[in-house]
């Protein structure tokens, strides 16, 4: 694989439930789904208007908030997701810094 993990760090001061925004984890990828992840080098996204969206993700995720200073940690096997922010957090701005940890070559 080409990493190990991802982190999203949270940097705004401010963030309401109802604004969006959330964070989706879905479970863990199948082998097939693991492969074509950009974690092994493929630079075609998980989620696709071209795909089925059955295929790809499973019925269930769990949702996390952006509260602000919140740090999280994902595995090289999580896909995941950010919502939409909803036009009625107004001017507040939904900052964050991701990225990913690298394998060692």
């Amino acid at each position: 694989a080409k990493y190990t993990g991802s982190f999203t760090f949270f940097l705004h001061s401010r963030w309401r439930l109802h604004w969006g925004g959330e964070l989706f984890v879905y479970p863990p990828a199948g082998p097939a789904r693991l492969e074509s992840s950009p974690a092994f080098g493929n630079d075609v996204p998980w989620m696709s208007d071209d795909g089925p969206d059955e295929a790809m993700i499973a019925d269930v995720a769990v949702a996390i908030s952006p509260s602000p200073n919140r740090l999280v940690l994902l595995g090289e096997d999580r896909p995941h997701r950010v919502a939409r922010v909803d036009p009625n957090a107004g001017a507040h701005v939904r900052a964050s810094i991701a990225g990913f940890f690298l394998r060692a070559p």
